[in-house]
């Protein structure tokens, strides 16, 4: 039997909304010669649901179509966009060649309407564009909507082989329109160089992306536009891409476990690192700080107020200021940095004990034969 106590549960006030998104090509163009469309997918797997539960109900709508186009046309109803977006339920949508070829040529405004098991709703709209052959390539960015700062960034996109007409040369260009950080807009300075060119992918350098002003969390957009080389038109496609930051690395390196009680201790962060920024544009900052792990209100330190010496990444204790022997002492660095108003850090430690015993050092050595160098990986250097 139950003996405790309960307390009610309350609706959460206010509530974290779900965010509906659609990703998919902003248009198909009708095919060359005897050429079938490729098909495409509507996708809105980068929805939001706060709570992490599958959504209630996805409900996607075909909400404007070009005249005479409508929910009422003759025909197998597997080719009408109308129905075959009423009936879907799922979070992808594939649109088939023969759906695409039955499409008028002009604009379709597609719905998707997301609800969450607590009755939360987010809409999001996406419009559609059937042109006919020969206008524009039909090119669509496929490059992930997230990314590792640390990793660099590759973009790349794909083309409709269909919306190519034989004889006709495609170009293509990378441009960069925005950063979004907390809401707020600012330019982007990426591929300002950029030349058109028959390649749909480029690549970008982590170092390029902190040159140019970029933190872990910013969205970017980025737009590939796409033309014909004797045409006087082009169409674009664009991606938001949210940067995601690593951890930095805290490496702390020094004595360990017993140690003499005589001396100086030299402990060294410097081989901490930072996988956003390989290069150390940004410079690292070390606290270091020693706890007794014995009890942890008593000093390390006689006098209280010694701090040893610090230079950069490098700390410094004379043996004789600690407060006690015998004793386990942590020994912590915590590295940070902060660019933008934003800061990261890590941290490591050693815990060492002072001993007044001699104590034994050792060391492992590797024989691999006469006349012989051991493998690197058996190297102990």
């Amino acid at each position: 039997s139950f003996s405790g106590s309960s307390d009610p549960v309350a609706p959460c006030s206010p509530c974290e909304q779900p965010v509906a998104t659609i990703y998919a090509p902003k248009r198909v163009s009708a095919p060359c010669g005897n050429a079938t469309i490729d098909p495409i997918k509507l996708s809105s797997s980068n929805s939001i649901s706060p709570s992490g539960r599958p959504f209630q109900s996805v409900k996607w709508e075909l909400v404007s179509a070009p005249s005479g186009y409508d929910n009422d046309l003759p025909g197998d109803d597997s080719l009408n966009l109308y129905k075959i977006l009423s009936g879907a339920n799922s979070l992808t949508v594939e649109l088939e060649h023969p759906t695409l070829d039955a499409l008028a040529l002009g604009s379709y405004r597609i719905s998707l309407t997301v609800e969450t098991f607590l009755g939360q709703t987010s809409v999001a709209d996406h419009v559609l564009e059937k042109q006919a052959s020969g206008i524009t390539p039909s090119a669509t960015i496929t490059t992930p909507s997230k990314a590792f700062l640390s990793d660099g960034l590759t973009l790349d996109g794909k083309v409709s082989t269909s919306s190519v007409c034989e004889g006709s040369e495609a170009a293509y260009q990378w441009s960069c329109e925005k950063i979004v950080r907390g809401g707020v807009e600012s330019s982007c300075s990426l591929l300002g160089g950029e030349d058109e060119g028959a390649s749909l992918s480029t690549m970008i350098s982590n170092e390029d992306l902190l040159s140019a002003g970029i933190l872990s969390g910013d969205a970017v957009t980025f737009t590939l536009t796409s033309r014909f080389v004797d045409g006087d038109k082009s169409s674009q496609d664009s991606l938001d891409v949210t940067f995601l930051g690593s951890s930095l690395e805290a490496r702390l390196s020094g004595p360990s476990g017993l140690v003499e009680k005589e001396g100086e201790l030299q402990f060294s962060a410097e081989d901490s690192s930072d996988p956003n920024d390989p290069q150390g544009q940004v410079p690292m900052s070390y606290a270091f700080d020693c706890v007794r792990q014995d009890d942890a209100l008593l000093p390390c330190f006689d006098p209280v107020e010694y701090q040893g010496v610090q230079e950069g990444g490098k700390w410094s204790l004379n043996v004789s200021q600690f407060a006690a022997a015998d004793v386990p002492y942590k020994i912590t660095v915590t590295v940070s940095k902060t660019r933008g108003g934003e800061t990261r850090q890590s941290s490591a430690s050693n815990v060492i004990v002072l001993t007044s015993t001699q104590v034994v050092k050792t060391g492992i050595s590797r024989f691999c034969g006469s006349g012989r160098s051991c493998p690197t990986t058996h190297n102990p250097t």
